[in-house]
């Protein structure tokens, strides 16, 4: 996919969270932490392009790619999305406190993308 194709692809999902934000965050807190990390992916593509001239399609390797890239920052970043995404995802604990963190790094992702 071609960066512009990512930054489209993250703004959708981003849309799409926010629906379900504004409807239950706390009912759907799942679904919005995966969003997130969905839209992470392709804001961290679309920005890396940017400031590297390379990017990953996918998340495998992704953050040595960015740490090898010296990108470290929104290396940290994307590692703090993918453990809080795990301990959802996988070990059920889920809750409105995990919603509100994910919103933080996915706005903290896209603002590094966009600079």
């Amino acid at each position: 996919m071609k960066p512009e194709g990512h930054l489209a692809r993250a703004e959708e999902i981003e849309r799409s969270i926010q629906v379900l934000v504004s409807d239950d965050a706390e009912a759907h807190v799942a679904t919005i932490v995966e969003g997130v990390y969905g839209a992470a992916q392709h804001y961290v593509a679309y920005g890396m392009q940017r400031q590297a001239g390379r990017h990953v399609d996918g998340h495998l390797g992704l953050i040595r790619a960015l740490n090898d890239a010296g990108l470290t920052g929104v290396a940290t970043a994307f590692d703090r999305l993918e453990r809080l995404r795990a301990r959802n995802w996988y070990g059920g604990q889920a809750n409105g406190t995990s919603a509100r963190d994910a919103l933080e790094i996915l706005d903290e992702v896209k603002r590094w993308s966009l600079a």
